[in-house]
């Protein structure tokens, strides 16, 4: 039955005349809406993703212009003070599931210089020094979940 309204072949149906045609074009309709949705969580995850990607080549060229230090492609050892400098010195400084969000886009980036240029470029992200860094960010320097302030009535008015 059509969900907003009560279309001739709705009231068809119930009046014991099925119509098979109708049965077909509510199911047609109900996955043209799934598609839609999906569309829409697509789009959502795509922008998500893109955000993601910016704060961290922002955090990459913070650190760049800081520590005149960085170049793409990088090795490991730029990758570790990368790592260092979100993890300890940077203000404000990360949280290590960030840093490895942040690693990943990264990664990502000499991945695709990998494919683009068909030149042997290695990934530094995905080193044992660099994975081992992440790993010890992870254990040692995770930080606690923070209560937020509860809201105030003034700031409900």
């Amino acid at each position: 039955m059509c969900a907003l309204i009560r279309c001739d072949d709705c009231q068809a149906a119930e009046a014991g005349q099925y119509d098979l045609l109708h049965t077909v074009t509510q199911r047609l309709g109900r996955v043209h809406l799934q598609q839609q949705t999906s569309e829409v969580l697509l789009h959502a995850r795509r922008e998500s993703t893109v955000g993601v990607h910016r704060r961290a080549l922002a955090a990459l060229t913070q650190y760049g212009i800081v520590y005149h230090a960085i170049t793409l492609p990088t090795s490991a050892l730029q990758v570790g003070h990368w790592v260092t400098w979100m993890l300890l010195i940077r203000d404000p400084t990360l949280d290590p599931s960030t840093i490895q969000l942040y690693v990943s886009v990264l990664s990502d980036w000499h991945q695709t210089a990998r494919e683009v240029t068909r030149l042997p470029l290695s990934n530094p992200c995905a080193t044992p020094f660099v994975r081992s860094l992440l790993r010890a960010a992870a254990r040692g320097y995770k930080k606690g979940h923070q209560a937020k302030e509860p809201f105030t009535a003034r700031q409900l008015v």
